[in-house]
């Protein structure tokens, strides 16, 4: 079944595999196999790839308060990842170290600490870039980042958005609003890029669809970015 889904290595691209189903066979697995412990991290990695972090943190959890579950590295190296991805980096780095200190040879552990300190580096690079209105070397350095860890999804979002805030200092309203689009499918309740994507489709005069994005963005922060103001220009 998982393999009808599309969920394991079969050349298939990203797009065309429904992450969702897979994550809920697994789930129905686990319910038969309680203890099996290879579809607990498969579960939490089709959360992930099918933009369910709100899930994947709370299953991740809930299977790591379970007593009757024997300590896994890989299952711990999977939590860690969670933690980190839903904003708590310095503990989630933590929890990646414990796992390398209890399995050096954890190569998921390994590759993920070495990815994110090459993200962090990247960043801080793109973002000086950015300041020194380098613009084509931000924008280089944003791409590179996003594609170092596809499944951390909240942090792609912020990079994709100063992306299309390079862009759009560009004067390239259509290739700000691809990024835009990018940055919404990866974080759709992500107000400020939501305002910003208005703002690109205002100047593209595509009015409705930015007061969609303005009246939306109102509904997740009432107060902030100045929406109200927006929504009455557009």
């Amino acid at each position: 079944m998982i393999e009808k889904c599309g969920a394991e290595d079969n050349g298939m691209h990203d797009g065309d595999i429904d992450y969702e189903k897979a994550a809920s066979y697994c789930n129905s697995i686990l319910k038969n196999c309680p203890l099996a412990v290879k579809y607990m991290s498969l579960r939490i990695l089709y959360l992930l790839k099918s933009n369910q972090l709100a899930e994947a943190e709370k299953f991740s959890k809930e299977v790591l308060e379970r007593p009757e579950i024997p300590y896994n590295s890989q299952l711990n190296s999977w939590r860690a990842r969670v933690v980190y991805y839903s904003g708590n980096e310095i503990m989630g780095k933590k929890m990646l170290m414990a796992c390398l200190q209890q399995d050096p040879d954890n190569s998921d552990a390994q590759r993920a600490l070495k990815t994110m300190k090459l993200a962090s580096t990247k960043k801080e690079a793109a973002s000086e870039a950015f300041k020194n209105n380098q613009l084509d070397e931000a924008i280089k350095l944003f791409d590179e980042c996003v594609q170092l860890d596809p499944l951390n999804l909240n942090y792609n979002a912020t990079l994709l958005l100063n992306k299309a805030i390079a862009l759009n200092k560009q004067s390239k309203p259509e290739a700000a609003l691809k990024a835009l689009n990018h940055c919404l499918k990866q974080q759709p309740k992500y107000a400020k890029a939501l305002v910003k994507r208005g703002e690109v489709r205002v100047a593209l005069k595509m009015f409705d669809e930015a007061v969609q994005d303005f009246a939306e963005a109102s509904k997740i922060d009432p107060t902030g970015f100045g929406v109200e103001s927006k929504l009455k220009h557009a």
